[in-house]
């Protein structure tokens, strides 16, 4: 659980969002991430046909009209939720099936 409200966590977050999204978002296709929301707002991988994973990062929108004083559970302020491709989720992926070199 990682708090959009908290400052720390905030700053977790966004590292978190940093990894996931960096050199072309290498790691949110090996792990199959399709969906993030978090903090209000909702990215996903069909917001936008551009292929360009990385400028989608900018196309992060309000998720269901979430304002500050929404519930926190269901504008995910108080948590970081990840919607995987059937391949992530049944573990299919790189992220879990590529061998590791030394």
């Amino acid at each position: 659980m990682i708090d959009h409200r908290v400052p720390d966590e905030q700053l977790d977050g966004r590292a978190l969002m940093v990894h996931l999204f960096a050199d072309d978002a290498e790691n949110l296709r090996r792990l199959g991430v399709v969906q993030i929301i978090w903090g209000g707002r909702i990215w996903t991988t069909a917001s936008d046909s551009d292929d360009n994973v990385t400028h989608r990062l900018k196309s992060w929108r309000v998720h269901q009209g979430c304002s500050p004083d929404d519930d926190p559970t269901f504008c995910h302020y108080d948590h970081i939720h990840f919607t995987l491709c059937v391949a992530g989720a049944s573990k299919r992926t790189t992220f879990w099936t590529a061998r590791r070199t030394s």
